[in-house]
């Protein structure tokens, strides 16, 4: 008996008027519903659905550089099930199916561009929403990325890849070869008036930053690379899952895109700078710190020699995965650096 499954199908329209090439989806049997944050405890999939991702390449203080984004993807089985066709038998009523339409998911079609890329598909354009062709990109930017899950019929499945890692950030027409998040500069310490009284003299004006130096081009780092002038940017990520059914014939999904926030340093630098704090020691009359010669130098007065440090809060995580990706993950833990 001839049984006839709708299986996805691809146009590929190229159009003088058009300023890229999009892939047209007709069906498909196989489908990607929504993307879903890793769970902060285990970096598996989560089932919470979000509708933009977020993540910091460079992560978080005393932590290893993230190796990528974590994608959690549901995927339903659009099939029909095992006992939906049946015909009469010398044994009475049985499934002509079997289990042939369970699918086996094999891996996933990736593809990745910058948002900004008016070349390819830009926001408020004649071409958003719509999925583009990833033959188009250069090699860099797509991939083939493996992975294992059986969804029965009608069913939905659950399962994660990662993308965004430093060597996919560092594709020519992403970032370049030159960026390196992990060598982008803090902005360190710095002088302020944080008293507000006029001057920066005193022992507590110092503030230390977790986020990054200045983005703009003309100054900063050469591991910024080609990171546009700011401290975010917006990556789209384009997704087609392979499913292959127990007959052999492979079935494909439809192509889901995903924003996915980039931000420089926003996950180290959550819980604010740390400031200047006096640990011990004296202040002189005219309201600097006792030097390290206990001697104060406006009246010569003998003082116990001022000790400062910095304290605050810093960003911290139950995870690796999880602070990189979303910020809600993050816990902000009080410390000084005070001897």
């Amino acid at each position: 008996m001839h049984i006839k499954t709708h299986l996805i199908r691809s146009l590929l329209i190229c159009s003088p008027f058009l300023t890229s090439c999009m892939a047209e989806e007709i069906g498909t049997a196989l489908e990607i519903t929504n993307i879903t944050a890793p769970d902060t405890a285990t970096c598996e999939a989560g089932t919470a659905p979000i509708s933009i991702g977020t993540y910091d390449p460079v992560g978080i203080l005393d932590r290893s550089t993230p190796d990528g984004y974590i994608v959690g993807l549901n995927i339903k089985n659009g099939l029909r099930e095992t006992d939906a066709d049946q015909v009469s038998t010398s044994h009475g009523w049985g499934n002509v199916r079997a289990g042939a339409n369970n699918l086996q998911i094999v891996g996933f079609d990736v593809c990745f561009y910058r948002a900004d890329d008016i070349s390819i598909a830009s926001f408020g354009s004649h071409t958003d929403g719509k999925p583009i062709d990833c033959a188009i990109l250069p090699t860099d930017q797509r991939e083939f990325i493996p992975t294992s899950l059986s969804i029965a019929p009608t069913e939905i499945g659950l399962t994660k890849i990662k993308v965004l890692s430093p060597t996919h950030l560092q594709a020519v027409e992403i970032f370049g070869p030159q960026f390196k998040a992990e060598d982008i500069p803090l902005q360190g310490e710095t002088i302020t008036d944080t008293n507000f009284d006029t001057d920066t003299s005193d022992p507590t004006d110092k503030v230390y930053s977790f986020g990054p130096e200045s983005f703009s081009p003309d100054t900063r780092n050469e591991a910024w690379g080609n990171f546009p002038a700011s401290q975010k940017t917006t990556l789209i990520i384009q997704m087609r899952a392979n499913g292959k059914r127990q007959t052999g014939e492979v079935v494909q999904s439809n192509w889901y895109s995903a924003p996915v926030e980039l931000c420089i340093g926003c996950a180290a630098s959550l819980c604010g700078d740390l400031q200047s704090v006096v640990c011990s020691g004296d202040y002189c009359s005219d309201g600097s710190g006792c030097p390290q010669s206990g001697t104060c130098a406006s009246n010569g007065a003998t003082c116990t020699p001022m000790v400062t440090a910095f304290a605050g809060a810093i960003a911290s995580g139950a995870t690796i995965c999880a602070p990189a990706q979303q910020q809600i993950s993050l816990t902000c833990e009080e410390v000084s650096f005070c001897p």
